[in-house]
């Protein structure tokens, strides 16, 4: 395969203060292993082109180059390459279970200090292209299901959980940097599932709570209103932006609007155990489903895969 552009990936975050996902098989960061797998098994790049942060000491388990960075600590420029021609950033605190503002500074640190430190070296070296990956989790849920949210939709603001808040920042921060790097794509997708999930995974704690039968209290009637993205049809747009130069921020979810009670039942089903539900009257329904015109321009881009198809697959890797 002739050489290709080359791009620099950014995957999770954890506690440890180290890049672990796309480049630590089996490790943390789900998106970031799937896009490694997904660039290389279809040819899509050179492993000689594709570049992974990695702590010092660590190595990723793929046949790829790797530049060592503590995303806490100054950037390294020696231990990255003089030519980069885009970068795909996918990196967050991996830990977002709990919403306390004792965990702010850390993910201020990864989300807000690290992008800055980053994209100011792609300014520097020419970089032309970067997807920026951010999080549906920007948006002020909506409080009515026939009002579907946008991307012009209001974003979250303090008090607000640290992740959420700290993504909104660091989109902010990304789009300061349009002025002087050719193309910035931020993109914020709903709420990923797919196979392989690792033990982090919202998607693989709910399979764990259906399994224990341990009863789930979601919103009276039917808890909240979401579409959920498959992994693949990710992958598809992430690898589709990076060849296309994008200055536009863009809402990504899957083709099903669908409510927490579905999820349930549907995985139950698959799980082969009863659905435990019960509704609880004191909590409002929420919102976080976007209007389709919101990913008109992808054109044949767009994510296509059904919820239950998605989830049969995904239950069928566990």
């Amino acid at each position: 395969m002739p050489s290709g552009p080359r791009v620099l990936l950014v995957s999770m975050h954890n506690k440890a203060g180290y890049i672990a996902g796309a480049f630590q098989a089996g490790a943390t960061g789900y998106i970031g292993t799937q896009l490694t797998n997904y660039l290389l098994e279809n040819e899509k790049l050179n492993a000689t082109d594709l570049y992974a942060i990695v702590r010092p000491g660590k190595t990723s388990g793929f046949p790829i180059n790797h530049c060592l960075w503590d995303l806490r600590n100054p950037l390294p420029e020696r231990e990255f390459p003089q030519q980069i021609d885009a970068i795909i950033h996918l990196s967050a605190v991996r830990e977002r279970s709990e919403d306390s503002t004792k965990h702010l500074p850390h993910h201020i640190r990864i989300s807000v200090d690290a992008v800055a430190r980053l994209y100011a070296w792609a300014q520097k070296h020419g970089v032309q292209r970067i997807v920026h990956m951010s999080s549906a989790s920007v948006y002020e849920p909506g409080t009515d299901p026939k009002k579907l949210l946008s991307e012009h939709s209001p974003l979250v603001k303090p008090p607000a959980h640290p992740y959420a808040l700290t993504k909104r920042w660091s989109d902010e921060l990304a789009a300061q940097f349009r002025t002087d790097i050719n193309s910035i794509c931020i993109l914020r997708p709903t709420q990923v599932y797919g196979p392989d999930l690792n033990s982090q995974s919202s998607f693989k704690k709910l399979i764990h709570q259906i399994r224990s039968q341990e009863p789930f209290s979601i919103p009276a009637p039917d808890g909240h209103y979401v579409c959920p993205i498959y992994i693949q049809d990710l992958l598809n747009v992430i690898f589709h932006l990076l060849q296309t130069a994008n200055n536009r921020t863009v809402v990504l979810q899957g083709p099903d609007f669908i409510t927490t009670r579905e999820i349930i039942t549907s995985m139950a089903e698959q799980l082969g155990v009863p659905a435990k539900i019960t509704m609880d009257k004191t909590l409002n329904p929420q919102v976080l489903a976007f209007s389709p015109e919101s990913m008109e321009d992808l054109g044949p881009h767009q994510p296509t895969t059904r919820w239950k198809k998605g989830m049969t697959r995904m239950m069928s890797s566990l």
